[in-house]
């Protein structure tokens, strides 16, 4: 079996995120694999998905447990920043799209699981101008992900 040549979980989650139409209207295509100093020219707001770490889950025969960050940003041209109104709009919009809901279960049917278990909104980086939230998301999904 061949392995995917990406991270096929941060493929699922920007697939969900921009099948969100409302999401997609506010920050277009901007969801990036990668932490937002590592992106070249990026285009504001947007959206960056990274792996923290993952491990198997050894109740879970061919499951695994993942660590992902999903922090939204929003730059301003004055020295005020951008809205925090307008970050926690984009952070309420993927939590919308990704996270459990109580009633109709798993939002992301590709997991077995896929929670956010931490968020911090709105921040602001004074040396950049740039607002932004960041969130900790727990993914439970199988191995088999991998492999193409």
């Amino acid at each position: 079996m061949a392995i995917k040549p990406y991270d096929p979980i941060i493929a699922i989650l920007r697939n969900h995120l921009l099948a969100n139409a409302e999401l997609v209207n506010f920050i277009g295509q901007s969801i990036h694999p990668t932490y937002i100093n590592s992106v070249a020219n990026p285009m504001y707001p947007a959206i960056t998905i990274c792996q923290e770490f993952n491990r198997t889950l050894k109740n879970r025969t061919g499951y695994e447990e993942n660590r992902y960050y999903i922090h939204g940003w929003i730059k301003s041209d004055d020295s005020t920043g951008a809205s925090p109104d307008d970050v926690a709009y984009m952070h309420n919009l993927v939590v919308a799209t990704l996270d459990v809901h109580p009633i109709l279960g798993n939002r992301v049917p590709e997991f077995a699981m896929c929670r956010k278990v931490y968020g911090k909104c709105p921040l602001y980086e004074k040396e950049t101008r740039t607002t932004y939230f960041m969130t900790e998301w727990l993914i439970q999904a199988s191995k088999s992900l991998m492999y193409t």
